[in-house]
């Protein structure tokens, strides 16, 4: 029996007449035909221009409109308005290759059960200011340390995943309290139930411009910190050790060594002290290995992460 699962692609957008239209041009385009394109405009207020860009689509597109609360609202939205099997979220100013959902549906239709896993690509970013295009190309890695990679990279691009409709029934819709990581804390709750899997081809292209909500959020840091300090506490031994290939010790002691590399040392404290925990239970003699992994190349600022980690357990 063939595979052919209905998506819906959803555009979310506010004050987006710049690039809306680009963007519904690339759903309309796509070469897989059993689509919906939802537009949801989240209270735009430029003189009905974002909305005078959606309807002049006619009945090409499902349009709707509500009061300003941000993304995770329109997406949730969305989520309720949508009658497809599959969603396929497209920023207002992101654009899609026309084989975006062909290709990753038939990567859908060679697992065996499609309607537990996520399928997410390589993408481009192109810069609206320095005209250049960066191809982002993802390392793969196993699905099962997804949520450690989460820990320590954000470079997975949202656009480019295909998500069950079931699974924000498990998992729950977008939370509209977080502005600026909305993205990743859902990505991380569908990890605990789902499996991520990476197509390694370029199926999207992001903008990097000015206008972004991403770079106007002023406490997208602190947002970030106290995300990540929470999945450090929540994560499975088993997925960090799948995404480093160490033991449980050293693969926390390897992403704090990472973190602190970023300057997120208090994050990178919380990872040694799960580290050295690791050690003590199971009654290792990693913890002088431990510390030299830690300390090597990071002196002062991993060393005070090292140091709260320790007072802790002592």
């Amino acid at each position: 029996m063939k595979f052919n699962p209905k998506v819906s692609i959803v555009i979310p957008v506010y004050n987006g007449s710049n690039f809306l239209a680009e963007a519904i041009e690339s759903a309309l385009g796509q070469t897989y035909d059993n689509l919906e394109i939802l537009v949801i405009n989240d209270g735009s207020n430029d003189e009905g221009k974002t909305e005078s860009i959606a309807m002049s689509y006619g009945d090409s597109i499902c349009y709707y409109r509500k009061e300003n609360g941000g993304v995770s609202t329109a997406l949730n939205m969305a989520i309720e308005k949508m009658s497809g099997d599959y969603l396929s979220w497209l920023s207002h100013d992101d654009l899609y290759s026309s084989d975006k959902v062909l290709k990753q549906v038939e990567a859908l239709q060679a697992l065996d059960e499609p309607s537990k896993h996520v399928v997410f690509s390589d993408y481009s970013l192109f810069n609206v200011d320095t005209r250049v295009t960066r191809r982002v190309k993802l390392e793969s890695s196993n699905p099962v340390g997804f949520r450690g990679r989460l820990l320590v990279n954000s470079d997975v691009h949202g656009c480019t995943m295909l998500i069950p409709r079931e699974a924000f029934r498990v998992c729950g819709h977008f939370n509209p309290e977080l502005k600026a990581t909305q993205d990743y804390d859902m990505w991380f709750r569908l990890g605990q139930e789902y499996t991520f899997i990476h197509v390694p081809e370029n199926l999207v292209t992001g903008r990097v411009h000015a206008e972004q909500l991403g770079t106007r959020v002023p406490w997208r840091v602190s947002e970030n910190i106290r995300l990540r300090k929470q999945w450090i506490d929540e994560i499975d031994p088993e997925e960090v050790m799948a995404f480093t290939g160490k033991s449980e010790c050293l693969s926390f002691a390897e992403i704090g060594k990472e973190l602190a590399r970023k300057c997120y040392f208090n994050l990178a404290a919380k990872c040694a002290e799960r580290s050295f925990v690791a050690s003590a239970r199971l009654k290792l003699q990693e913890t002088p290995r431990i510390v030299a992994f830690l300390v090597s190349g990071y002196s002062y600022g991993i060393a005070v992460s090292v140091y709260r980690a320790l007072k802790r357990l002592v």
